[in-house]
């Protein structure tokens, strides 16, 4: 049977698919906690990283079974590069954590004039809870997450939109699906980095690199301890000179986003002869003739084309309205705790 041509309905419906899920898998859980008063088994380190891997074991089977059943692909694989294209997202991740954490830390200090009360990441002080959260931080949310994100939402994308939208609308939908307030802007210029080098290199692999690294830094402030409270000293340090951190972090700001640009210019030149080849299964419309007339079949296929984008714009829209929801309820909460309103 021929494999159906993937659109912008199709990475849409994974993405709706995959929150849709994540947030019946939470709601599920949290159910089964509260009848049996057990509530408290989320306080053990290893136990939340190890719900965290069943949200990534959700997007992996929610892409790989709708993709089957519907008997089609997105664009972009894992296809190799060459030695060069695997050290560059490294050097990405890198430029991310030094560039961007005061861009995230600045959104952080905006938060705190609500007085939200951050929820806290995921812990990891247990032997276990240490090596499920790298692998599970570094290896497996990166494979999940650019599945659904950069391997199905932008493929269809990329279909409806031009190359600078494109990466933005899957940079936000990114961020948005962490539901983490003081995760946001960070979520958000990581997304929009991956979306970047997943259309500059034609694959996945450097998204998932830069994701995975990036993920590992942060693994590496929390478990290393003095490197973690060292970067804090730095930080607060700054943010004891208000100038000089507002300085920085518009200059750092800056820095990031031109470094990483050419790094995205220098990996494209790093497809091999697979990536290249790789054959693109996006849904084009057929163009009218000069005379104005458009065949049947053409007409059809027209037809369906223009269905399939305003199905993926519904899809889309509704998806991340749906975690743009759930962000404002966690920030509420957060805001009305740190008040004293609201005891949980």
């Amino acid at each position: 049977m021929e494999r159906k041509r993937f659109n912008f309905a199709d990475g849409a419906k994974i993405y709706l698919f995959a929150v849709a899920c994540i947030l019946g898998v939470q709601l599920v859980l949290s159910f089964i906690l509260a009848l049996f008063n057990a509530e408290w088994i989320l306080k053990i380190d290893w136990v939340s990283i190890l719900l965290s891997l069943l949200i990534q074991i959700v997007l992996v089977s929610v892409t790989v079974v709708y993709c089957k059943k519907m008997n089609t692909r997105f664009e972009y694989g894992t296809s190799a590069t060459k030695p060069l294209g695997y050290v560059i997202p490294i050097a990405a991740a890198a430029v991310c954590f030094i560039c961007f954490i005061l861009s995230s830390v600045a959104f952080d200090l905006l938060l705190g004039i609500f007085n939200y009360e951050s929820g806290g990441g995921i812990e990891m002080e247990s032997l276990p809870a240490k090596i499920l959260g790298v692998i599970v931080t570094v290896i497996c949310a990166p494979i999940g997450e650019e599945l659904v994100f950069r391997g199905a939402l932008l493929s269809g994308l990329k279909q409806r939109y031009k190359a600078p939208a494109a990466i933005v609308l899957s940079g936000l939908a990114f961020s948005l699906m962490h539901m983490n307030p003081e995760q946001t802007v960070y979520q958000f210029i990581l997304g929009c980095v991956c979306a970047y080098f997943t259309l500059q290199s034609g694959s996945l692999l450097p998204a998932i690199i830069t994701h995975g690294v990036s993920n590992l830094i942060a693994c590496l402030t929390e478990i290393i301890v003095p490197l973690g409270e060292a970067v804090d000293k730095v930080i607060y340090a700054l943010i004891d000179i208000p100038w000089l951190f507002a300085v920085l972090t518009v200059v750092l700001l800056a820095v990031g986003l031109v470094a990483l640009f050419f790094l995205g210019k220098l990996l494209a030149k790093q497809k091999n002869e697979s990536a290249e080849k790789q054959k693109d299964f996006a849904a084009v419309p057929p163009r009218v003739s000069f005379d104005g007339e458009v065949p049947s079949s053409s007409a059809v296929a027209l037809h369906e084309a223009e269905s399939n984008k305003k199905m993926g714009r519904v899809m889309y829209v509704l998806a991340i309205s749906v975690t743009a929801v759930v962000w404002l309820a966690t920030f509420a909460i957060a805001v009305l705790t740190g008040n004293g309103l609201i005891r949980l």
